[in-house]
């Protein structure tokens, strides 16, 4: 069921970290409760457990960003590109 739940939770979200678009995630995507569950939540198979609500993709980064407070985790707005700006002597 959870598998299902996952799958469902990525389609919705385009697999983009915090459901952003433009934020695509290469690797392992991870479905994070916005409120936190508990063990008890899964065995009695409560509602928060599968509320879509309750629930966006993130990657491992910003799932740690979430949980330890790291904010430069956090996607970042993408770097504007200017002519030559990789080539410092010019």
């Amino acid at each position: 069921e959870w598998r299902d739940f996952r799958r469902e939770v990525i389609i919705r979200d385009n697999g983009n970290d915090l459901a952003m678009d433009g934020y695509e995630i290469h690797g392992k995507i991870i479905v994070h409760h916005l409120n936190p569950i508990t063990k008890d939540d899964i065995l009695m198979r409560r509602k928060c457990v599968f509320s879509f609500e309750n629930v966006v993709c993130c990657s491992l980064k910003t799932h740690n960003a979430i949980h330890y407070g790291d904010e430069d985790q956090l996607p970042q707005d993408p770097i504007i590109r200017r002519p030559n700006d990789t080539i410092p002597w010019r």
